[in-house]
């Protein structure tokens, strides 16, 4: 599944950047709501949570992100890393669908401010993040 996962969205970011609404309103049911990487700068004290496997985080991560994984997620990994469940967190993984599964269980755990980020790191790395 891992391997499946990592083609499919390399060959959906190398098709074409412009695809990624596409997938996204395909793929997402957007009960998390999105936050765009230009109102990143409007947030204060913003916990990131990334959302994909250990090899993608040590490839690529946002500065100060917690590692939480996707295949092998546990919300306690979560709960004793970010104990206010009133923080604002912003979950992301490669475009934005893992992140939404993932933001999906912090919600139903009791977090109030969790946002997916619209278009993952590919997009926060593209736009200068």
């Amino acid at each position: 599944f891992y391997l499946f996962t990592i083609v499919f969205f390399f060959s959906m970011m190398v098709s074409a950047q412009s695809s990624i609404p596409q997938v996204l309103k395909k793929m997402n049911k957007q009960s998390v709501p999105y936050i765009k990487v230009g109102e990143l700068k409007n947030k204060n004290n913003l916990i990131f949570l990334d959302a994909r496997e250990p090899k993608e985080f040590k490839i690529s991560h946002i500065k100060s992100a917690i590692p939480v994984g996707f295949d092998h997620f546990k919300i306690q990994n979560v709960t004793s890393a970010v104990k206010d469940k009133n923080a604002t967190i912003v979950v992301y993984c490669s475009i934005g669908v893992r992140s939404e599964k993932i933001g999906e269980k912090l919600l139903k755990s009791g977090y109030k401010n969790v946002y997916n980020l619209y278009g993952g790191i590919f997009e926060y790395k593209n736009t200068g993040g």
